[in-house]
């Protein structure tokens, strides 16, 4: 026994010495960058035809953005201490501005977002912020804030009426769909509360809002159509917890269609870096006709954050394939030009990589969106006007720190219209 135990160290020590032998001969180089999935330059893309751009646009309130998070915001960038400043060192054209909907002059301010939107960044239409659901409302569902904002910018606000002239652009809206998933999990169905004739009284909550949101606001001559079908962004979809998902897309799409003739356009916003089989019992069977993905640039993997074009595209090609061949759904590139969560609040959120404004990458992830452009070719941008995150296209003074004028709106137009 002995022996043979000897024997097998021998040849174990013989097949080490062989092996580094091997191991360090000079003609072996080792593994080569260059068989790196995502060692590749993003290409330049040229479009054949204008792309159709949305962009998320944002309401400061009638007291515009919070004052320390505007401080933050105009700050300069100190590396040093035991809490370090991210301060992007941006301030707006238009300062610290308010979108109270109260006063005449902010008609002013809202023309100029247009003006700059139209005729710098060529943008087609606004996704306006999320209408919420009014639970308590008894001749409205709409909760009355939402409702005003979408009014005043529409022109149909007393104060407002003629003075915003929206050109040839449009604006769609956005539902916060968490309004109607309180209570709600795996176990606990919106369906669940049905009466003994099946009827559910959430649902029934859900369906009215939809059709007060259509016969309110979609048939207005500015609103964003696909195929002449009236486009609703929603947010938070995959909350909506159901026993059978398509019959509650079904539905809605229904009582829009019996009570103002229109067609639906539904596009869910899909989490930030996840895969889309994830959701196959929410808005995935449910049917809706296209998803795009939440801002690529909040999240908390460093390693992706140096490579992000390269990640998100490999993340994007998955998707868009995945859920046109199982799903039959299209998918819409979302790109954006910044993020930076320790604006928020100045303490926290050092876990999440901050990506500054820059203007290589940004020509890099409109690339990124033409490469993954879905079957109604069309891009969304996350922001024009995300000050408290400072992710942005609206114009900065380019004589204040870091500031960059019209430079990213001429660079939207530059890469999704003709020239």
């Amino acid at each position: 026994m002995k022996t043979n135990n000897m024997f097998h160290k021998v040849v174990i020590l013989g097949c080490s010495l062989l092996f580094g032998l091997t191991a360090c001969d000079p003609k072996d180089e080792g593994p080569s960058v260059d068989d790196y999935f995502l060692n590749y330059e993003i290409p330049d893309i040229e479009p054949t035809s204008n792309i159709p751009v949305g962009v998320l646009y944002y309401s400061t309130g009638s007291q515009g953005i919070d004052e320390a998070r505007y401080d933050r915001l105009t700050g300069e960038y100190v590396a040093d201490g035991k809490f370090p400043q991210f301060c992007p060192q941006q301030r707006p054209v238009l300062g610290r501005y308010a979108m109270n909907t109260t006063i005449a002059e902010t008609a002013n301010l809202i023309q100029q977002h247009l003006d700059w939107a139209q005729e710098e960044g060529g943008i087609d239409f606004f996704i306006l912020p999320a209408m919420r659901y009014n639970a308590n409302g008894t001749s409205s569902k709409i909760q009355q804030g939402s409702a005003n904002f979408v009014n005043y910018l529409s022109g149909k606000d007393p104060l407002s009426e003629g003075k915003i002239n929206w050109g040839s652009m449009h604006y769609a809206l956005s539902v916060m769909m968490n309004d109607f998933t309180n209570g709600l999990s795996a176990d606990v169905r919106i369906e669940d509360d049905a009466d003994a004739d099946g009827i559910s009284a959430r649902c029934e909550a859900l369906y009215e809002f939809f059709v007060e949101l259509a016969y309110t606001f979609l048939e207005d001559e500015l609103y964003y159509r696909i195929d002449n079908k009236p486009m609703l962004v929603l947010w938070n979809a995959h909350q909506l917890y159901s026993k059978d998902s398509k019959k509650l897309y079904d539905n809605i799409r229904q009582r829009v269609k019996e009570a103002t003739g229109l067609d639906l356009y539904l596009v869910a916003r899909q989490p930030n870096w996840s895969p889309a089989a994830r959701f196959h019992n929410f808005f995935m069977t449910g049917g809706v006709d296209a998803v795009y993905m939440d801002n690529m640039f909040n999240q908390m993997d460093w390693a992706r954050s140096y490579m992000y074009p390269q990640y998100i595209n490999e993340n994007y090609k998955y998707n868009r394939q995945y859920t046109l061949t199982n799903y039959n759904i299209d998918f819409i590139p979302a790109i954006s030009t910044s993020y930076n969560a320790w604006m928020w609040n100045g303490t926290d959120r050092y876990n999440v990589p901050i990506q500054m404004h820059d203007e290589g990458l940004f020509h890099d992830m409109c690339n990124v969106a033409k490469i993954n452009l879905g079957q109604y070719p069309m891009v969304i941008i996350d922001a024009f006007n995300n000050w408290e995150y400072g992710s942005s296209i609206e114009p900065t003074d380019p004589y204040y720190g870091n500031g960059y004028g019209m430079k990213y709106l001429n660079i939207v137009r530059e890469e999704f219209k003709l020239n």
